[in-house]
């Protein structure tokens, strides 16, 4: 295997990780109103962003890109650094009333869930939640 193999195969897992950080914290934020300090915690809101991080797993699979648990454990000591008070984009964006990017993180694994026929409750209903949220904008 040569260089530029390696360098693209381990950009496309960074790319992947991060997105799988996205999908589990911006999402479930943004659902749950409140800011990181929700996903910090044990609770439904946490495990709910672990669920939808996990369900990354095999699509980035099927896509050719390996990722683990151990992703989803670096992850979460990145969002435990976070401030509690702080908030992710999506937050943002619902708090401002604006489109978010559910279409790129869950919209994105709805697609390829559909792609590769696997199952992925959690996102689906992220994207759901979120897209309901989006439509009540006035």
């Amino acid at each position: 295997m040569g260089i530029a193999y390696q360098i693209d195969n381990w950009m496309d897992r960074k790319i992947w990780s991060k997105f799988m950080l996205n999908i589990g914290v911006n999402q479930v934020v943004s659902v749950y109103g409140q800011n990181f300090g929700s996903v910090k915690k044990p609770g439904r809101a946490r495990d709910m962003m672990i669920a939808a991080m996990a369900e990354v797993i095999p699509v980035a699979k099927q896509e050719g890109v390996v990722l683990d648990e151990a992703d989803i454990a670096y992850w979460l000591g990145v969002v435990d650094a976070l401030s509690d008070a702080g908030k992710p984009s999506m937050r943002q964006d619902v708090e401002a009333k604006r489109p978010s990017e559910v279409a790129l993180f869950s919209g994105t694994v709805v697609a390829l869930r559909q792609k590769h026929r696997i199952k992925t409750p959690v996102n689906a209903m992220l994207y759901d939640n979120i897209m309901a949220i989006e439509k009540g904008y006035v």
